[in-house]
């Protein structure tokens, strides 16, 4: 199994210290880049191509357009909603269910809800 890259984009200093440390529990995950603003993320995201993108859709700069979040990213390239506000509240239901590509990992999360979020897209085969 090769190590994922991973990017994180979030602006509250105790998310982007938890998520480093669950990161860094596991041995399949690289952290390359932590942004504090979508506009950063504009930029570094034409440098790295990460395969996981924590996103918290709360982060400033971001106007809820999942799609022109998506249309930036490498086609391989998956984020992870890690906001407290669910999917819906972005998107409609069918526009949900009908996308591989965001999933969501709600705040407050523990280390063992990031495990279970990481394993289930390495269980569906999204990284092979």
């Amino acid at each position: 199994m090769r190590c994922l890259i991973c990017a994180i984009v979030e602006d509250e200093p105790l998310a982007v210290q938890m998520l480093k440390g669950y990161i860094s529990k596991r041995s399949d995950l690289t952290l390359v880049a932590t942004i504090d603003n979508v506009y950063d993320f504009h930029v570094i995201i034409k440098r790295i191509t990460p395969d996981i993108i924590f996103l918290d859709f709360k982060t400033p700069g971001f106007d809820g357009d999942v799609d022109k979040i998506l249309d930036q990213i490498s086609p391989n390239s998956i984020v992870i909603n890690t906001s407290a506000s669910p999917l819906s509240h972005f998107r409609n239901k069918e526009e949900i269910e009908n996308n591989n590509k965001v999933y969501e990992l709600l705040k407050p999360f523990s280390l063992e809800k990031f495990n279970e979020c990481i394993d289930f897209l390495l269980g569906i085969g999204h990284f092979q």
